[in-house]
């Protein structure tokens, strides 16, 4: 059994010559050095933060993401809400959910879809952050829940964007929100994109969703009845209107 923090601290503290020649001994020794031990103990010693996060991404001697890891997943240190947005880092928010996406096993843990819970409800919320560095990983966009309005649909259409296979996949997720249009301009340029993409597809209305069913249940994420409903009237409408 781990000890809890403050008796973690003190043995951090109190051996910290040990474990420094443990490591020194170690078969992985060529990979540290004393600072990045010190660095290393320091942080264990720190409570689970953004700016935790941030400092370790900037110093750059400790790799951000696997820290993050060994403090969830194996100290079991708290999440807490209202933080991990990142708002002044948008590297930072890109690659920690890109490595989270690299990652699906993680998610077998509540303690890590509880900060996907946080970081969907918080990190994403600009549309700057969609463009070229995630708009092609659909695993991505769905972990990110990244949001989509009707307002950038129509700025999307109006310069004539040129779509991905998974951001018009991830848009036939989202519009499955919308109950109705304020443009019909929009509706019809969505169901154009989602037309080329399925046909393209050369799958069945039924395995093109349980392919993006499968990314969902990678994540242990769902996607309800009701929205697998809305993508397949919202597919066969596409065909319809696009063969017609």
């Amino acid at each position: 059994m781990l000890p809890c923090k403050d008796d973690l601290i003190t043995v951090l503290d109190e051996k910290t010559d040990y474990i420094i020649s443990k490591f020194r001994n170690s078969m992985i020794k060529h990979k540290f050095n004393e600072q990045m031990i010190h660095t290393l103990i320091d942080y264990l010693k720190e409570r689970m933060s953004e700016e935790l996060i941030i400092e370790a991404d900037t110093s750059k001697i400790i790799n951000t993401f696997y820290l993050f890891v060994f403090k969830v997943g194996v100290l079991k240190q708290e999440i807490y809400y209202q933080e991990y947005n990142f708002s002044n880092n948008k590297s930072l928010r890109v690659r920690f959910l890109k490595f989270l996406s690299r990652h699906s096993e993680l998610f077998e843990y509540d303690k890590f879809q509880s900060f996907l819970y946080i970081f969907q409800n918080n990190a994403f919320s600009d549309e700057k952050d969609i463009e070229c560095e995630i708009e092609n990983d659909l695993s991505c966009l769905i972990l990110g829940n990244i949001t989509i309005t009707q307002d950038l649909i129509t700025k999307w259409r109006e310069e004539g964007k040129k779509l991905w296979p998974s951001m018009v996949k991830y848009l036939l997720i989202k519009t499955a929100e919308f109950d109705i249009y304020n443009d019909l301009e929009d509706e019809k340029w969505i169901i154009k994109n989602v037309y080329k993409d399925f046909v393209g597809s050369n799958k069945s209305i039924e395995m093109y969703i349980e392919n993006i069913e499968f990314i969902y249940k990678k994540y242990h994420l769902g996607l309800s009845y009701i929205q697998k409903e809305k993508i397949n009237r919202f597919i066969n409408k596409s065909l319809l209107e696009v063969v017609q």
